[in-house]
């Protein structure tokens, strides 16, 4: 596997993100933080760990892709403008 910079990982999570390089990251992170101190804790005691926590951190993510693909969507689409000709002879 081929070691990210945290620069790298932000601009690839910016890009495109599939499922799997997510779960692989989140057990990442859980093995990290199951490392601190004098506790070890191995690659495959990490996916036991993050197993029980990825359900909720999967529709997280899920969130999040929906909510940028609607904000990429809203920028791309024009705003509507009114015609003010139209808006006068609504008035009248």
């Amino acid at each position: 596997m081929v070691m990210r910079s945290p620069i790298d990982l932000f601009i690839f999570t910016k890009t495109t993100m599939t499922m799997r390089t997510a779960w692989m990251d989140y057990v990442k992170k859980i093995r990290k933080k199951g490392n601190r101190g004098k506790s070890t804790m191995s690659h495959r005691e990490a996916l036991k760990a993050a197993a029980v926590t990825w359900p909720k951190e999967k529709a997280k993510l899920i969130r999040k892709q929906k909510r940028d693909a609607k904000k990429q969507a809203a920028e791309s689409t024009p705003p509507k403008t009114v015609d003010s000709s139209a808006v006068e002879n609504a008035a009248t």
